[in-house]
């Protein structure tokens, strides 16, 4: 396509009033929730460390072109871009692709002010990824080029995503490095349960096998952050006694996984008449799995073994988001899927079981297609 014809398709493509205003109020409720802001954080330029308003922000580098040009492109892209918005839903192939994830993307990424919100937007985009392929698989449509971008992209997400949490934990951030880490295997178990099963409904042998050979590098990473999280879990039992911080951190953990069990528990109430029994069902049980364990991390604490209840909030939480990625994958793409324990302490037999099924091929989809690429 000429840049002639580009340039007049995407001056046609224009934003609502109400697309217009769903976008301010999504900004202006970021910055209400984020007053303050370290400017050592913001990219491209080194400052002293100093914490400022949103607003002193702007008056303090009005002249700087370094901090205008980011901040103008925001603006831009929030505010008024239509071709922005529209690329949102591009797809690897597609014209507005490389603006999605050269332009909004970037952008986007300028804003993640701190280690922790770099880290989980990297995380997003790695899930970004996958979501893209399982669109494209959905179509038939996942070719060896697109299926190479597609899992070259995911992979430096994730090794930024790997040296993030690294940087955390010798922060010593152990529940940002503990909470990222578990709700990356998470994600990661459903959408390699996700790829499979399009796999397997696959007429076509050459897509079925581009489908597989995403899935199988999902699996390398799942495989790598359940080494990360063991790895994790044995340093902070060993350290229960020498570090002055860990029942700090375990309170905070146990919040975060009292939060997280009553949101999934809201979740799953709310999505009954949206799923069939048997997805329910195999939610119900996965989230009752997290509610024992939230019991076992009770008695821990009371009893100050604080290394054991912080990792065992952290499985908790691990369970009750699992228990939610079942419900949303049947949600937003009618698929049944297990999202089993391989690599955490569950019941052997029920593993081996889950692995027969996928093996199998017995898969249970049906009904349309709707991904839901959540922002």
């Amino acid at each position: 396509m000429k840049i002639e014809e580009f340039i007049k398709k995407s001056k046609a493509i224009k934003l609502s009033s109400r697309q217009k205003t769903q976008m301010r109020e999504k900004i202006l409720l970021y910055i209400k929730n984020n007053p303050e802001i370290k400017t050592d954080l913001i990219r491209h330029k080194k400052t002293e460390v100093t914490t400022a308003s949103w607003s002193k922000l702007f008056l303090n580098y009005k002249f700087n072109y370094s901090y205008i040009m980011p901040i103008a492109i925001i603006i831009a892209v929030i505010f008024g871009g239509g071709v922005s918005f529209a690329a949102e839903n591009s797809l690897p192939g597609d014209t507005l692709y490389p603006i999605k994830t050269g332009i909004n993307e970037e952008v986007r990424g300028w804003i993640a002010l701190s280690d922790e919100a770099e880290a989980k937007w990297q995380y997003r985009l790695a899930e970004r990824r996958l979501e893209e392929a399982e669109e494209i698989a959905v179509n038939s449509e996942l070719k060896e080029e697109v299926r190479l971008n597609i899992e070259n992209n995911f992979e430096k997400h994730n090794e930024k995503i790997e040296l993030l949490i690294a940087e955390l934990e010798s922060k010593d951030k152990l529940n940002a490095a503990v909470d990222l880490n578990s709700r990356l295997e998470s994600s990661l178990k459903a959408h390699e349960q996700i790829l499979l099963k399009l796999g397997q409904e696959s007429d076509d042998e050459n897509e079925e096998e581009q489908v597989n050979s995403v899935a199988a590098k999902v699996r390398l990473k799942i495989s790598k952050a359940a080494k990360r999280r063991s790895e994790i879990e044995a340093k902070t039992s060993a350290e229960t006694s020498i570090n002055p911080n860990i029942k700090e951190a375990t309170a905070g953990a146990m919040t975060a996984a009292e939060n997280k069990l009553q949101e999934v528990k809201t979740f799953i109430e709310e999505s009954k008449n949206r799923v069939n029994e048997n997805v329910s069902a195999k939610a119900e049980a996965k989230f009752n799995s997290a509610i024992e364990v939230m019991a076992e991390a009770n008695t821990e604490m009371e009893e100050e073994h604080y290394g054991e209840a912080f990792n065992l909030y952290h499985k908790a939480s691990r369970l009750a988001q699992e228990a939610k990625l079942i419900v949303e994958a049947s949600r937003n793409m009618n698929l049944e899927i297990n999202i089993n324990g391989n690599h955490d302490d569950a019941n052997e037999d029920e593993t081996k079981e889950q692995d027969e099924e996928n093996k199998d091929g017995n898969y249970d989809a049906n009904g349309s297609i709707n991904i839901e690429l959540s922002l």
